[in-house]
């Protein structure tokens, strides 16, 4: 019988009706994913590093994968204010660096992780 992998995920509780525990002014859009980093290192050993980022990345606001290794992922994201640094650590990662444009760009101009420009490519660690 073969091997079974068991790929973890989280559970976010809250963000509707009246929880008394969530602060007054926060809405469905404020709330990040739930990533548990330390599950990430536990995934499947055999799947690819596109596999990978996608599993990790794949619900952050606007997510285009436009490249992948073993330690980084490159993709496209619409931080909705926030910078690369917020999109990377709301899924268990650091930011590397971030470019302006879109995935195809051959001579990105370079940003820096706390950009806030509203559409960006985001690199972010994938261990």
């Amino acid at each position: 019988m073969g091997r079974l992998a068991l790929i973890p995920i989280a559970v976010v509780v809250g963000g509707c009706g009246s929880d008394s525990s969530s602060p007054p002014d926060a809405t469905p859009d404020d709330a990040a994913p739930v990533i548990d980093a330390a599950a990430m290192s536990d995934a499947d050993p055999n799947l690819t590093p596109q596999q990978a980022c996608a599993l990790r990345y794949g619900d952050a606001p606007g997510f285009e994968l436009c490249a992948a290794n073993p330690t980084a992922c490159t993709f496209f994201a619409r931080p909705r204010g926030g910078t690369c640094v917020d999109v990377c650590e709301n899924f268990g990662g650091l930011c590397i660096n971030s470019h302006d444009g879109v995935c195809d760009t051959s001579d990105p101009e370079l940003l820096s992780c706390q950009s806030t420009a509203s559409e960006q490519v985001c690199i972010c660690s994938l261990l």
